[in-house]
């Protein structure tokens, strides 16, 4: 092909990064230039004026719809005609807005992609679409759209924390997804353990909340799945002991002589335990049982990623207090006397630290109600499927997801003998 590349221009794109100075490979650098295309001509033997994308061994052109003499190009961005040329001011400013709209483009494009797999004419594909879909998204303002959407105050506190301290460490408050490549979040992680002083396991969450960003961020198209830095990147945790009351434990709960508040406290746990170790929340907002005595929920938690109920039968250990704060529409009447959950849940677990002082147990808290119901029926050989099923874990695998039908009954049956085993040795 006979190009004539007369005054050619090479546009150099920068790769942005606050944290790390390094050399940009040059070979992976998106090229523009204004070329004269000689391969064709007017009436009047001109040629047209073309801009010319080059990347990774690839080329794209892109018309300008001016023709001009070969004599009168120039092809440098701020003067593509010789000024003796017929109404060259216009042809020059025209050409030199198109030019640097697509450089501006392509810089835009190096900040939130990774443009390594892309050929020339990808490029250009993805400059041409309409602005809104080349429009730059970054990690901070991603991440506040997310804080936005967070169905509660605790878990939007979680994700101002990471974002804080991502900007503590790169110093500044505009961190991009580019920023976060794998060697950076590596840092980031070392950063935290050593300057920020946390944790394993608050790294761990620091971490998993920045992931959950990245995640939606690609979910929703606005991030190019090659700037994932998680799938290289592992994110350890150091595994908490579970810790359960043994059953002479909790039988010394049971009967403890116990009065107003501590006694609601230590109530609302039992409850928790006879319903398989139930959610404190979704226990707080339980409806009322139907006429067989079973109640369904679908666990807060996760009812935004798995809304499948949980069925149990409210077992007579359960009824019997239960009916001690009945109340009209709920199960129980503490959502009602209680301004709101967190509160309610504070409140509950001081009480609870009290009353296991009481019976000689250290650090009493809400949770071990639920590890305790699982230990128990994990000692007394209740397979795993059902202990996860009663304690309402997403399913996992293809087929019970979408083709098996459990029967809840087996979940009944096993409440039955892990409340059998405490009050009896077996």
């Amino acid at each position: 092909m006979d190009f004539c590349k007369l005054g050619t221009y090479k546009v150099h794109i920068p790769r942005k990064n606050h944290a790390i100075n390094h050399a940009t490979n040059y070979y992976n650098m998106a090229k523009l230039k204004i070329i004269i295309d000689k391969r064709s001509s007017n009436a009047l033997g001109q040629f047209p004026i073309k801009l010319q994308l080059n990347h990774l061994n690839t080329n794209t052109t892109i018309s300008t719809g001016v023709f001009v003499s070969e004599r009168h190009f120039v092809g440098d961005p701020l003067r593509v005609v010789d000024k003796s040329f017929p109404n060259s001011t216009h042809i020059n400013e025209r050409i030199k807005e198109v030019f640097f709209s697509y450089e501006d483009a392509i810089q835009e494009i190096e900040h939130t992609r990774n443009i390594t797999q892309l050929t020339a004419a990808d490029l250009r594909k993805i400059i041409e679409q309409p602005k809104k879909e080349v429009e730059i998204v970054t990690f901070t303002a991603e991440t506040e759209t997310y804080i936005e959407n967070c169905r509660s105050e605790k878990t939007a506190v979680g994700y101002k924390y990471a974002l804080a301290l991502l900007q503590r460490y790169f110093g500044s408050k505009e961190i991009t997804f580019e920023d976060l490549s794998f060697r950076n979040i590596s840092t980031f992680n070392k950063w935290l353990e050593v300057d920020a002083g946390l944790s394993m396991n608050s790294r761990s969450v620091v971490l998993r909340n920045i992931r959950a960003v990245f995640n939606c961020a690609i979910k929703s198209d606005k991030v190019s799945p090659a700037l994932y830095p998680f799938r290289k990147f592992e994110i350890k945790s150091a595994r908490k002991e579970k810790k359960h009351l043994s059953r002479d434990t909790m039988l010394a709960l049971i009967h403890a002589d116990l009065k107003g508040e501590e006694k609601k406290a230590r109530d609302f746990f039992l409850l928790s335990f006879y319903l398989c170790g139930i959610n404190p929340i979704d226990l707080y907002n339980l409806h009322r049982p139907d006429k067989k005595g079973n109640v369904s929920f679908v666990r807060q938690k996760i009812a935004h990623t798995e809304p499948l109920p949980i069925h149990l039968h409210v077992p007579d250990a359960a009824r019997s207090i239960a009916d001690q704060y009945a109340d009209p529409d709920t199960f129980l009447n503490f959502c009602h006397k209680h301004n709101d959950y967190d509160t309610f849940k504070r409140r509950l677990n001081t009480r609870l630290s009290a009353v296991g002082k009481r019976i000689g147990c250290e650090n009493l808290y809400f949770y071990m109600a639920r590890y305790t119901w699982a230990t128990f029926a994990d000692s007394i050989g209740v397979p795993h499927e059902v202990i996860s099923k009663a304690l309402g874990h997403s399913d996992k695998s293809t087929a019970e997801k979408y083709y098996i039908e459990f029967n809840w009954e087996r979940v009944r049956k096993a409440n039955e003998e892990v409340i059998s085993y405490l009050f009896n040795d077996m």
